[in-house]
């Protein structure tokens, strides 16, 4: 396969992780605003107890997605260098 072959499989497979990457986060946004607003629906049917434990649980989930991929990602650059 030639230089152009190889530049062209590269540009498609960095294209594809971002659009992988892009769809991931749209559809975890649109999971966590569906359990928020489910359980802001509970709070205001009188179930404050469960309503607030799907608002924490949410909360925490997020968080705890952002800094394990900080983590990934400091350990990778980590070992390339």
């Amino acid at each position: 396969m030639s230089l152009t072959g190889w530049i062209a499989l590269e540009t498609r497979v960095v294209r594809w992780d971002l659009v992988r990457s892009m769809a991931g986060l749209i559809l975890g946004f649109i999971v966590a605003m569906t359990i928020v607003i489910g359980s802001f629906i509970l709070i205001l049917n009188g179930h404050s107890d469960q309503g607030a434990a799907g608002i924490i649980a949410t909360l925490v989930s997020i968080i705890g997605i952002f800094v394990y991929s900080d983590i990934t990602r400091r350990r990778e650059r980590k070992s390339k260098s």
